[in-house]
């Protein structure tokens, strides 16, 4: 008896709880939004319905009208009924538009809690399913729609044609309607990361299974190491031994994950393609041969629908080369070197409001990838003319018009260092180079510009800077009267030319600088206040070395004493010192020049003024002394204008400084996160990131920060400049 009433007492237990819960609906949040952006949170009340709908579903064509509720429905492409059962635990299909369940009009933007991860139609709330309704009636183009939405109808899409078309339900034609109505979709939802992931794959999937419907091209795989498409194409060119195209060669190392590539790659995606295919087939020709390896290709769909099942698909006789590193090294060999060529022109494209189409970010490009802008094929024409009509030399502001930059008032290293750059980059060069000769241009001065066949390597880079400080002492010394002699001219020519030790393309560059030198005025100005700094003995030892140049032919003269005279008073020295100093030079070399009458030149044996190489070698620790000095005094007076006229150091505002600290340890920063950082420290995110990346620019010439999404560091920068968190 106890029993019984035990099993009565559970039993009202249990029907009272089931009464309670029937009255007591589903409730969900509501996002409604509206035109103007702004949303409000609601909350409605209802119950998961059961269909009652006993029609068998159908594939709505497009062209074929539905109408539910108010809307009409023309575009087709959808499900529609009472009964269509998915591949999965026997569930209705996610994608069935049912019009017999509840339904209430609402704006194609209208979002609640019913609209979930794999959401279905017969799932979502009333007004969720009126959402959906209305954007099917649409021109389903917008890409504000709630990307659930999205999602149902592709379900859709993704039956039609994996399940319907097996089963002989789908025609070819109907196939690429579809296929054509997913590619237009991603157009419209291009930043969804999961509905791309998802669409791609299926379009993988035909492009395998019916090539004759969809083909891919090499250059449209998209994260080639995971993408179907590719492992079959890489298979079978592997398998039939043909060469690796430089497109799928590209695809392959640029999505792999054992190589990261840096900022170059992410900042210049284009400009690294082009390169690395340019590369590539420099390098390989028609390009590497693969051969197959032992694992097979294993290739499976995972549907986004959870009305459809798993499988695996696609050849199973083939290849999965995407595992061989042998290959992978050798792009990955070619790829590290376009990254880091391509680094100073990803550093100016970092810079604020920088252009790359400007004439400074041209550049910077490597050669490979300027020969197609109209400025450079303009800029070698000039040139070829400049050298074909007047032996290479022009004016340094007609140069400068070319570029279509204004001319700047002053000539600075920056300016200088672009002339050249640009010159080499038509495949010329141009003295003076700052990097090479260490003489700097003025805005009024010539510059000569010359065809060169190979860049220079130098052989004993010493020997090239020794030549260069003697051609250049030597034109002081010519110029001293305004007057260049032409024994003078062939003197230091002969200086370059029977100099064993120069490689021809290091004769090119010297005799072309020598050219600049002979047509540029002297200003001694700078040179004269640098020397007047030196210890006595130093400017003895200078002195002595231009006895050397201007007397080397053995001969003295009044006339010649004059010159050197008038020199010596041009560079600061005492003039009454030039008989001391030519006595001291004549009474040490008298012994040495009568057992070298050989050294003197025989095509000039006959002339005024023959000139003798050996002397500059007389007395050869002297002589090094004497080059070291002029050297640094050549160097540091062409940078003494550049240091007055640097700009102070500009150093970031402690508080900005500070948000970088906090940050610099971290890959990315979400944005509220960083807003909420800055606005701690009295910043708007905008002149917090460029503060910051100002700050990074002093110190290593390139920005930190990005803004995407998130606020990006680029942990390449960040190491550069832990070194001056704390300056």
């Amino acid at each position: 008896m106890g029993w019984i009433i035990f099993i009565f007492i559970i039993y009202v237990l249990y029907s009272f709880t089931r009464k309670k819960e029937k009255k007591v609906p589903s409730r969900s949040a509501e996002v409604n939004f509206r035109s103007d952006t702004d949303y409000i949170h609601s909350y409605s009340y209802f119950e998961k319905e059961k269909s009652k709908n006993t029609s068998k579903g159908k594939w709505i064509m497009p062209g074929e009208e539905v109408s539910i509720k108010s809307k009409t429905i023309s575009k087709g492409l959808f499900y529609f009924g009472g009964v269509l059962k998915g591949e999965n635990y026997n569930e209705t299909e996610s994608s069935l538009v049912d019009e017999t369940l509840q339904i209430k009009e609402s704006q194609y933007t209208y979002t609640d809690s019913s609209l979930g991860y794999w959401p279905s139609f017969i799932d979502l709330s009333p007004s969720c399913r009126g959402a959906y309704i209305d954007w099917l009636a649409s021109d389903r183009d917008m890409s504000d729609t709630p990307i659930g939405y999205l999602f149902i109808y592709f379900y859709g899409l993704e039956r039609r044609i994996i399940k319907d078309y097996k089963d002989g339900l789908v025609g070819d034609e109907e196939c690429l309607q579809i296929c054509n109505e997913i590619i237009r979709l991603r157009s419209v939802f291009r930043d969804n990361y999961s509905f791309n992931s998802y669409s791609s794959n299926l379009l993988e999937y035909i492009s395998i299974t019916l090539p004759h419907i969809l083909s891919i091209q090499d250059d449209q795989i998209e994260n080639s190491i995971n993408s179907n498409v590719f492992k079959v194409k890489l298979a079978r060119i592997a398998q039939n031994s043909e060469p690796l195209n430089p497109e799928l060669a590209f695809s392959w190392i640029s999505n792999h994950p054992e190589h990261s590539f840096r900022t170059p790659a992410r900042r210049c995606p284009e400009e690294f393609r082009t390169l690395f295919l340019y590369r590539y087939k420099e390098t390989y020709n028609d390009g590497i041969v693969i051969k197959p390896n032992k694992t097979k290709l294993n290739l499976h769909y995972r549907p986004a629908s959870r009305s459809l099942s798993y499988f695996r698909y696609g050849p199973h006789d083939l290849s999965d080369v995407t595992v061989l590193s042998g290959p992978t090294n050798k792009l990955a060999k070619i790829a590290y070197q376009c990254v880091d060529d391509l680094d100073a022109y990803s550093r100016y494209l970092g810079r604020k409001n920088s252009n790359k189409e400007s004439i400074e970010a041209v550049a910077l490009l490597p050669n490979e990838l300027i020969n197609e802008f109209q400025l450079i094929k303009d800029l070698r024409l000039w040139a070829e003319n400049i050298i074909t009509t007047n032996d290479g030399i022009c004016e340094f502001k007609d140069f400068w018009r070319q570029t279509k930059l204004p001319l700047p008032s002053k000539l600075n290293k920056k300016e200088q260092e672009l002339a050249c750059n640009l010159i080499e980059k038509i495949g010329y060069s141009a003295a003076p180079d700052l990097n090479l000769h260490s003489s700097k241009l003025n805005i009024d001065d010539p510059i000569v510009i010359y065809h060169r066949h190979e860049p220079i390597e130098f052989k004993k880079q010493k020997v090239f800077r020794d030549v260069a400080i003697k051609l250049r002492l030597g034109s002081i010394i010519a110029n001293a009267d305004l007057h260049i002699h032409s024994n003078e001219k062939t003197y230091l020519q002969e200086l370059i030319n029977t100099n064993d030790n120069l490689s021809s393309e290091e004769k090119l560059s010297l005799e072309a600088y020598l050219k600049w030198l002979l047509i540029s005025p002297s200003d001694f100005s700078g040179l004269k206040n640098s020397l007047s700094k030196l210890s006595e003995h130093n400017k003895e030892l200078v002195r002595k070395m231009i006895i050397h140049v201007a007397l080397s032919d053995g001969k003295i003269d009044p006339n010649e004493v004059k010159e050197i005279e008038k020199l010596y008073t041009s560079l600061g020295f005492d003039k009454s010192a030039v008989p001391a100093d030519i006595h001291a030079l004549s009474s040490r070399k008298v012994e040495h020049v009568s057992t070298r009458k050989d050294a003197v030149p025989k095509t000039n044996q006959n002339k005024s003024f023959s000139l003798d190489e050996s002397v500059l070698s007389f007395h050869e620790t002297e002589t090094k002394q004497a080059q070291d000095i002029l050297n640094n005094i050549f160097k540091n007076e062409d940078e003494e204008e550049e240091m007055i006229q640097a700009i102070p150091e500009q150093t970031l505002e402690n508080k900005a400084l500070s948000i970088y600290q906090i940050i610099s340890h971290r890959d990315r920063i979400e944005k509220d996160e960083f807003e909420r950082i800055c606005s701690e420290y009295g910043f708007f995110v905008q002149s917090a990131i460029d503060s910051i990346n100002e700050w990074a620019f002093e110190k290593v010439n390139a920005p930190v920060l990005e803004e995407d999404v998130d606020v990006i560091v680029d942990r390449e920068i960040a190491e550069e400049l832990k070194e001056y968190e704390e300056t």
